[in-house]
């Protein structure tokens, strides 16, 4: 992510989704949030600030927040912390104090201590997604989500922010799906609009149906959105 998209409506639909998750998995107690944080720059990414109709507009004190931060030039991710926190879901931002470069990438993950990965909501929010034909520092791989996903504990989730490629959405569910079930043997849960797809690992079929369930719950609410359930 960059900070610059701090605010727009894929964060509103972002945060909302991991409160919903949070706060009705009892098996969840924290919030681990691997930001593969890359540097401004020039494009107008992070503009769509219009919240009316989209993904978690229901969610009047985080659209304040969001509303607020972009107004006063504070769009930096950190800036989420408070508001989970006050809502007693302990929350970890790892790598909010650095660059995550290609060079950097191998240490980035190895520093990521087993205890995040317990009990948790784990959100990998690379600028594109899994990386494709020719990933860079904006992508995820799938190395580095296969490690991630056999760290983690049996009762936490692994969940990631993927950007639709520039071809039809079933496409890259379809592509990303298939990879992911490659790395790790399960068969991903996803949720998306017209622009941005989270897909949800597991170790647990429990713990898929309580994700679709949720995911049931969150649809009847934004109906625009769509899922494998």
């Amino acid at each position: 992510m960059k900070n610059q998209y701090f605010g727009d409506v894929k964060d509103l639909f972002k945060y909302d989704l991991v409160q919903h998750l949070i706060e009705h998995i009892p098996s969840l107690r924290r919030f681990t949030f691997v930001t593969m944080l890359t540097e401004n720059d020039e494009r107008s990414d992070g503009l769509k600030l219009d919240y009316r109709g989209r993904a978690g507009c229901e969610n009047q004190e985080l659209v304040d927040l969001l509303c607020r931060c972009v107004r006063e030039g504070r769009r930096n991710v950190s800036e989420v912390l408070p508001y989970f926190e006050a809502r007693g879901i302990h929350t970890d931002i790892y790598g909010s104090d650095k660059y995550f470069t290609r060079h950097s990438r191998a240490q980035y993950f190895a520093d990521i201590e087993n205890e995040l990965l317990n009990n948790a909501l784990i959100v990998v929010d690379p600028d594109n997604g899994l990386g494709g034909k020719h990933p860079n520092h904006r992508h995820v791989l799938t190395g580095e989500l296969s490690d991630l996903y056999n760290r983690m504990s049996a009762d936490s989730i692994l969940m990631l922010f993927q950007h639709f490629r520039r071809e039809k959405h079933q496409l890259t569910i379809d592509k990303v799906s298939k990879e992911l079930k490659t790395i790790t043997g399960r068969v991903p849960i996803y949720i998306y609009d017209s622009e941005v797809v989270f897909f949800f690992l597991t170790k647990d079929r429990e713990l898929d149906a309580e994700i679709s369930d949720l995911l049931g719950e969150y649809l009847g609410r934004y109906p625009k959105l769509e899922a494998q359930e």
